[in-house]
């Protein structure tokens, strides 16, 4: 990428990311607040301080209430099953596949990985966890598939113009990590942290670099393809996309329809404010491997409300607090 190009690609995602934050910034600030009193900060400070020197004591129900599902969760194991779907599917094939996912499962400890998601969006609303690929041994080139969780509810930030649950419509997605600056130019000492030695930032800067600390992200975008379709007189279908002539020939006599379809790739980046630091690196998936867990949203017009258990029990706790 040449650096006229790096420099729009990375301003796109800073636009971006300043965009989707803006977007749920009241569900983020809301969750916050419930992470927080679910932790046992629920006496607001202008209570503690009328009271003096009278206890403020925390009878803290709300832990109960969230392991009241992922208790459910625990004991009721979640886990993925193949079903065919149609008279061509073969149910031993679906076996076979549900014995893959068997075995990703179990050597990812997914369970960890699904409740931990859960936990999120009973307390908060918003969980997510996320499929990876890894080699199997630091002398292998080969790669097994993992299922990880995301311990930070916030780290997820989701293109606002996608609709579905899943995030499955989503055309971009940030995984965000914070580091400290040491850090992250051990790690990447080729990185331009130039801009960033004043104290004067730009505003689309300013987020991605406070108090010695560096946002570094995991940007994933789909990236528009077209692809040439082929159906053949078996019933296959055939990507010709990138065939030769010689190919194309062969095949034309058994041809029955062609279309020419709009797709799109999966690939990822690791960028901070100022750099591409390392990718692009494609995902070999139709979908961004980012799996939401969503609490209960109410939808208000436009306007998205989410939130799970915690969020209508304050006033409840509260109250319990002030009688003991």
């Amino acid at each position: 990428m040449k650096p006229h190009e790096e420099m729009d690609f990375l301003r796109t995602a800073r636009e971006r990311f300043a965009r989707a934050m803006d977007h749920d910034r009241s569900n983020r600030e809301e969750a916050l607040d419930d992470l927080k009193f679910r932790g046992g900060e629920q006496w607001h400070e202008a209570d503690r301080q009328v009271r003096a020197n009278r206890p403020c004591l925390t009878i803290n129900r709300m832990p109960q209430f969230v392991r009241q599902v992922t208790g459910d969760i625990r004991i009721n194991r979640p886990s993925i099953k193949v079903r065919p779907v149609d008279s061509v599917s073969d149910p031993k094939l679906a076996e076979v596949y549900t014995g893959l996912i068997r075995h990703i499962e179990a050597i990812s400890d997914a369970q960890s990985a699904y409740v931990c998601a859960a936990e999120g969006s009973a307390t908060c609303g918003m969980g997510a966890f996320r499929l990876v690929t890894d080699y199997s041994a630091d002398d292998s080139f080969e790669q097994d598939i993992f299922i990880r969780r995301i311990p930070n509810v916030f780290a997820v930030v989701w293109d606002p113009a996608s609709n579905e649950l899943t995030r499955e419509d989503a055309n971009w997605c940030f995984v965000t990590d914070e580091m400290q600056e040491d850090d992250f130019r051990a790690q990447w000492p080729d990185a331009s942290l130039s801009g960033w030695d004043h104290e004067e930032l730009t505003d689309d800067l300013r987020d991605w670099y406070r108090n010695k600390t560096v946002r570094v992200c995991e940007y994933w975008v789909k990236k528009p393809v077209t692809k040439t379709l082929w159906l053949m007189t078996d019933g296959t279908v055939l990507d010709m996309t990138d065939r030769s002539d010689a190919d194309k020939d062969i095949l034309r006599s058994v041809l029955v329809r062609e279309r020419v379809a709009k797709s799109h790739t999966v690939c990822s980046y690791l960028i901070s404010g100022t750099d591409i630091l390392e990718g692009p690196m494609e995902w070999p998936g139709k979908h961004i491997p980012i799996i939401p867990v969503w609490g209960e949203e109410v939808h208000i017009g436009e306007r998205t409300v989410r939130h799970g258990v915690i969020r209508h029990a304050k006033d409840p706790q509260r109250m319990l607090n002030f009688m003991r």
